[in-house]
């Protein structure tokens, strides 16, 4: 992991970012299809509980997978999450100067 966060980071607006990372694109794929089929109101306080935690943390990769669930949220279900919005916003602005250059370029996606 450690390897991974000096690496540079790329700029990429798909899912390319996680090309080398099966993990990944799995559990992203996992959440938009149970965001998408359970229906995003019935699971969407669950997923917030978890990316609060997320965020509260002192790890930066915890961090930044709040910041991306986040953004999976919005995607996967934009009408129930729509209400989010705004406190999503300032969380992710929250992150925009933090020390770590992966969570930056994960707040402001």
């Amino acid at each position: 992991v450690d390897a991974w966060a000096k690496e540079p980071v790329a700029l990429q607006e798909d899912a390319a970012h996680w090309e080398h990372d099966d993990r990944a694109i799995f559990a992203e794929s996992l959440l938009e299809s149970f965001l998408q089929s359970a229906g995003g109101s019935r699971c969407l306080a669950s997923v917030l509980s978890l990316v609060e935690t997320l965020l509260k943390s002192d790890r930066w990769q915890e961090t930044r997978a709040g910041l991306s669930i986040l953004e999976i949220c919005l995607a996967s279900a934009p009408c129930t999450f729509s209400a989010h919005v705004p406190v999503a916003v300032e969380a992710a602005l929250s992150f925009v100067s933090h020390p770590c250059g992966r969570v930056q370029f994960q707040a402001v996606q």
